[in-house]
């Protein structure tokens, strides 16, 4: 349980320093509408948990918990194997700039070759 809290804490600080990189006039409303949407999904969660456990008990629950899981993980799969594989420096988050056109403003011409 603890490292279940440790990997949500770190997605979560991840996810809001993106937000944070962005404009300024952008950046509130992208992080409310960001913290919104997991109030909420935790709130459903809580309220479906207690009605459910009432329902069909803990094995039922544990049972529910692992189907989620196994939809989660078969949508990820699904979703992987559409898109196209992504280059290396791509998937660190690396932006290599185009210098083929030269560099602009520094007094320096355009490429040869």
């Amino acid at each position: 349980m603890l490292l279940l809290d440790i990997a949500v804490q770190c997605g979560q600080a991840a996810n809001q320093a993106r937000i944070f990189a962005l404009r300024g006039e952008v950046r509130a409303r992208l992080n409310t509408a960001y913290m919104t949407c997991p109030f909420l999904g935790a709130s459903a969660g809580s309220w479906v948990g207690v009605r459910a456990y009432t329902a069909i008990g803990w094995l039922g629950i544990s049972a529910l918990v692992a189907l989620a899981a196994a939809v989660a993980l078969l949508r990820h799969q699904l979703s992987s194997m559409s898109m196209p594989p992504r280059s290396p420096t791509r998937q660190a988050g690396i932006v290599i700039a185009d210098t083929s056109a030269g560099c602009r403003g520094c007094g320096r011409d355009q490429p040869t070759g």
